[in-house]
């Protein structure tokens, strides 16, 4: 999913707090966490670092284990997780409350 059509997708929304996980269109392998903040769309950058064997999540100064972790600690409530055909998170739709990342 390109940049605008998240934007197109998530204005088409009428709450603000709805929000997107999209692949990065500029850095291969990693994530853009988009946001509906009241008129208009934000995109934060979630780096996917490979430390060791294991992977991590990074947006601002924050790190998470995985991506439910990273958007669990911005949601107020449940969202609905969507799967790609290979098992991985590729979208996530649901109210939330961001800070904003440092």
């Amino acid at each position: 999913m390109s940049r605008q059509d998240a934007t197109d997708l998530l204005m088409g929304e009428r709450e603000g707090g709805v929000f997107l996980v999209r692949d990065s269109a500029s850095i291969q392998g990693d994530y853009v966490l988009c946001v509906r903040e009241d008129n208009k769309v934000s995109h934060y950058i979630i780096n996917k670092i490979h430390q060791g064997e294991q992977t991590r999540y990074r947006i601002g100064d924050q790190m998470f284990t995985d991506l439910p972790a990273l958007l669990n600690f911005y949601k107020v409530r449940a969202a609905t997780l969507h799967s790609g055909a290979n098992g991985a998170w590729r979208a996530v739709f649901g109210p939330y409350v961001y800070a904003g990342c440092g």
